[in-house]
Parts: structure tokens; sequence; C-alpha cells
């Protein structure tokens, strides 16, 4: 691999890794139900169903929110 070519590498990692960062940044710690019903492919309803089950954990915070990773404990379940 030639310098030109070790550096163009370089460069396009490095962006590829300021993309990922700049991802991080915008994940968030709490949903909103809506939010987790797109993410699980759900209602609304199906989700306040589960809360109601015990099935989420869910933390009244002005409206019903759910950590994120509560959601992925989920996700991760059901694949």
């Amino acid at each position: 691999m030639t310098n030109r070519e070790l550096a163009v590498k370089i460069e396009q990692l490095t962006k590829r890794l300021e993309e990922i960062e700049k991802k991080k940044e915008h994940e968030k710690a709490l949903y909103s139900v809506e939010e987790v019903a797109k993410r699980l492919g759900v209602t609304r309803e199906a989700v306040y169903q589960m809360i109601k089950r015990q099935e989420i954990p869910a933390i009244k915070f002005g409206t019903i929110k759910i950590r994120a990773v509560d959601i992925e404990k989920i996700v991760g379940s059901t694949l």
C-alpha cells in the first residue's frame, strides 16, 4: 500500500468514526410510548398493555417514558 493509499484510507476511517460519534450523541436515554411502538413495530396501545402487564418498565416523567436499556432488552429477546 502506498503512502497516498494509506492516507486516503485513514481519512475514510476518520470520517466514519466521526459519523459513529455523531450518531451516539443523538441516542436518547428515555423514549416515549410512541417511539417505542415504532421501534417494536406495534401500536401505542400494545405498548401501554405491555407496561400494564409489567413486561416493559416505565417511568412517569411528565409523560410515560421507557428507558433505552429496557427497549434493547426487549428487542434483543425478540430477535
